[in-house]
């Protein structure tokens, strides 16, 4: 799974990159002490995509916003994911860049 822009097997639709979240999210649960680290910058940068994903729009609307209103199933399993206490912390700020979002936070 990539994001890299030039990448041809990047995530092309909302889809796409909703499925390649969920399955990003399911990645980063660390399990040996040696993949810490490198899954610390992982989580950070799944947060920092996630954030600019939201932020997105065409035309005038914020496609990524639509979709989760569309989709609440992804929005369902950050919540879920909440009480895994190794990504809590990330799911938990992808939850309130969420809450920034009137129609999402409802």
């Amino acid at each position: 799974m990539s994001f890299l822009f030039f990448d041809p097997s990047r995530p092309k639709t909302p889809q796409e990159v909703a499925r390649a979240i969920k399955d990003s999210l399911m990645a980063l649960d660390a399990k040996t002490v040696a993949e810490v680290k490198a899954l610390e910058k992982a989580r950070k940068d799944l947060l920092h995509l996630w954030s600019i994903l939201l932020k997105q729009k065409v035309d005038s609307t914020c496609c990524c916003v639509e979709y989760i209103e569309k989709h609440l199933e992804l929005f369902d399993f950050l919540v879920v994911c909440y009480y895994n206490k190794e990504i809590a912390l990330n799911c938990g700020n992808m939850l309130r860049e969420c809450f920034k979002f009137p129609t999402l936070a409802q």
